[in-house]
């Protein structure tokens, strides 16, 4: 699964990331341990979406269970 977030800058430019979950895990699961404070990601600012694989513009992330943080 890979999640989007995407969040608006001061100057109203558009800063988006890709994450990529396991497949096992749901997208409230997701949600959830992307709010940790550890990501960087502040998810009362940002939009939080589930895309598909060909939707990705960027590089993906990926989430790492062992350490509960994003690693590029």
């Amino acid at each position: 699964m890979i999640i989007k977030v995407s969040r608006s800058t001061r100057k109203q430019n558009i800063m988006e990331t890709f994450i990529s979950f396991p497949s096992n895990t749901s997208f409230q699961t997701a949600y959830r341990l992307l709010g940790n404070r550890s990501n960087g990601i502040n998810i009362k600012r940002a939009t939080i979406s589930q895309v598909t694989p060909n939707q990705v513009t960027k590089h993906i992330k990926y989430y790492d269970f062992a350490t509960h943080q994003v690693v590029r």
